[in-house]
């Protein structure tokens, strides 16, 4: 469905609109290319789609007494991954921000590949991303232009 958003289907437009002109039914156009897409799956019917569902285990009185396993390690619990950049975004988890959220937006907006992206740790009020140095300069260009949902979020050097 991120295709839907990404507005990176030009030319196919082009064709639907040259098919809905010439008078083809728009429900059977977009079966026909549900088919063509599902072609791999040999013909096997698409799974219903469920509600994603909020989980969060509860605290138990075990899990209060595990120690930190991250007391000791001083810098390394921050450090991003070698030949990365880190980069604070202005949005975190209250404002319903998700790993795919931040992956669509900065691949969207700075025009950089999903894939390349690295670490990416939602805290309660940011969110921290590890981006190759390769591509910062592209992400840091754009400013206060990005979005996820309807708030504007700002990215900068952790």
């Amino acid at each position: 469905m991120i295709w839907l958003r990404r507005g990176r289907c030009s030319r196919e437009r082009e064709i639907v609109a040259q098919l809905l002109e010439d008078g083809q039914d728009p429900a059977e156009v977009a079966a026909v290319a549900l088919k063509l897409a599902r072609a791999e799956e040999k013909q096997r019917p698409i799974a219903p789609l469920k509600a994603v569902a909020e989980f969060s285990a509860p605290v138990t009185g075990q899990a209060l007494k595990r120690p930190d396993r991250r007391k000791g390690r001083g810098r390394e619990s921050a450090c991003h991954e070698k030949g990365m950049v880190r980069l604070l975004l202005s949005s975190g988890r209250t404002d319903g921000v998700r790993i795919s959220h931040v992956v669509g937006t900065l691949s969207h907006y700075a025009d950089i590949p999903g894939r390349s992206l690295g670490k990416i740790s939602i805290q309660k009020q940011h969110t921290l991303v590890d981006v190759p140095e390769k591509f910062v300069g592209r992400v840091l260009g754009k400013g206060a232009s990005y979005r996820i949902g309807n708030k504007i979020v700002t990215v900068q050097r952790a």
